[in-house]
């Protein structure tokens, strides 16, 4: 989990880092339990946080896992966002613009 402020801005992004094959549905389960926990923490503080879900990835991704993450949201608070596909080495201010 990564929480970061950065012009004026915080974020949140849960990140799951994947080496080498990824399992679209374990890695879903994943940063939603990890949305979760911090909605948890976070309790009534950050109420204006951005959420950015973040799967990073060394690329070779397969078509149907795409799709899945293509079709299901991640939950925190009331805003429902897609996990973003990001390569490794990315800088995370690219990651999350």
């Amino acid at each position: 989990m990564i929480f970061w402020s950065s012009g004026g801005r915080d974020i949140f992004a849960p990140a799951e880092l994947k080496g080498g094959h990824v399992k679209a549905t374990n890695c879903l389960v994943q940063l939603q339990n990890a949305a979760r926990l911090a909605q948890t923490l976070l309790g009534t503080a950050y109420q204006k946080i951005r959420f950015e879900p973040l799967i990073v990835h060394k690329g070779g991704l397969h078509t149907n896992e795409i799709k899945v993450l293509r079709n299901r949201r991640i939950t925190f608070r009331s805003q429902r966002r897609l996990a973003a596909l990001v390569k490794s080495g990315t800088r995370l201010a690219t990651a999350v613009a």
